[in-house]
C-alpha cells in the first residue's frame, strides 16, 4: 500500500534534487515544538495552502517559549 503522505515525500524529493547543496538533518519534535506544532495544524486543514499574516494563536505560547530559549524534554519509555 502506498503512505498516506507519499506524494507530500516525492514532491519534497523532487523539489531537493532542483537545489545545488541541501543538508538534511532529523530533529526530534521537542526541538521545535513551533514546527510540530504548524504540521499538526496543517495536517487538519482542508486547504491545500495557507499563508498566515501572523503567527497563529496555538503557536504564540510556543513562539514565546522558543524566543525565551526554554528548553523541553524528551519523554523516552524505558522498555
Amino acid at each position: 500500500s502506498t503512505h498516506e503522505y507519499a506524494s507530500i515525500i516525492s514532491d519534497c524529493r523532487f523539489l531537493i534534487s532542483a537545489l545545488p547543496k541541501v543538508t538534511l538533518r532529523h530533529a526530534y519534535r521537542e526541538t521545535n515544538h513551533c514546527a510540530d506544532k504548524l504540521t499538526k495544524l496543517g495536517a487538519q486543514q482542508d486547504v491545500n495552502f495557507v499563508c498566515y499574516d501572523s503567527i497563529p494563536h496555538a503557536l504564540k505560547n510556543l513562539a514565546d517559549a522558543d524566543l525565551k530559549g526554554i528548553c523541553f524534554p524528551r519523554f523516552v519509555p524505558i522498555t
